[in-house]
């Protein structure tokens, strides 16, 4: 039976660590190279295993990410539902939306009125779109791109 202090797995490793954790050694790239030749590591699958990790890692983080960026963003919908349920000041609002887009212009008196026909609900709907559209723009605006 072969002595497991005395294996090319466990020479590998030895030898991996002692690169890692002894960097008095100073030794050169060209150096470091033979040594893991000697000891049967091969550093081209080590480095496709480092590379898929760090993939995997960086999926994680980025899937994370958009985990709470959806969470915070349901938040808004949600905030904005109650929001717009309580309001019975609805037509209210929508004034103050078109007056923004427009302000005095007389195309802000012709929206207006296609607006007082719509019913409450359309209303609400259309307040709560035109809101999380604009959270939508400025979370992207905000959001440095990969």
């Amino acid at each position: 039976m072969p002595d497991p202090e005395n294996t090319p797995a466990t020479d590998a490793v030895k030898l991996l660590a002692e690169f890692l954790y002894e960097p008095e050694l100073n030794l050169s790239a060209d150096e470091i190279r033979v040594r893991l030749k000697e000891a049967h590591v091969d550093i081209a699958q080590v480095e496709k295993r480092f590379r898929a990790a760090l993939a995997q890692a960086r999926g994680r983080s980025a899937l994370a990410t958009a985990q709470q960026r959806r969470e915070a963003f349901f938040s808004k919908i949600s905030d904005l539902k109650k929001q717009l349920a309580t309001s019975s000041e609805v037509r209210e609002h929508v004034r103050q939306l078109v007056e923004k887009l427009f302000g005095q212009e007389a195309t802000a008196a012709v929206a207006w009125r296609n607006f007082e026909k719509a019913t409450d609900d359309d209303l609400r709907s259309m307040i709560e779109d035109m809101t999380l559209l604009e959270e939508l723009e400025k979370d992207d605006q905000s959001t440095p791109t990969t």
